[in-house]
């Protein structure tokens, strides 16, 4: 959801911030496991609900599908 701009020392603002942006309520989210569960969550409602996706590797082999950044 950052468009691959991700720094791992900085994760944990990273990741809340995207959950800010998406105007879900950090309250309960006390810990990285908590954020990183609701950032998969927000990622599959995206998906399922029409939003524009990218998707990496091929079908047969392994495929991802991820959120495209919300500014493209």
């Amino acid at each position: 959801m950052r468009g691959g701009n991700a720094d791992a020392s900085r994760k944990r603002a990273q990741r809340r911030a995207l959950l800010e942006a998406a105007e879900i309520d950090l309250t309960m989210l006390t810990n990285i496991d908590l954020v990183d569960a609701a950032l998969c969550a927000l990622a599959a409602y995206r998906a399922a609900t029409g939003g524009a996706c990218v998707s990496f590797g091929e079908p047969g082999t392994g495929l991802i599908i991820v959120p495209a950044r919300q500014n493209q």
